[in-house]
């Protein structure tokens, strides 16, 4: 049984940078538009989103060393 409900939705997404970012970056961006756009018409259902992104390195040297 779920005993709260959470005031927002939170929406976990990973965008790398480094050699990935040409890649990742656009939908990043389009992302945080979607996000505040849903937010200045209301939310969902009344709750605010967040979009929580997560930006490992993608560069070569740190994909070789890991």
């Amino acid at each position: 049984m779920i005993s709260q409900i959470s005031a927002q939705i939170k929406i976990g997404a990973v965008y790398c940078h480094g050699d990935q970012q040409v890649l990742d970056a656009p939908s990043a961006i389009g992302a945080r538009l979607a996000v505040d756009q849903v937010n200045r018409a209301g939310g969902i259902g009344g709750r605010s989103v967040e979009l929580i992104a997560i930006t490992p390195d993608s560069s070569s040297d740190s994909v070789k060393n890991a």
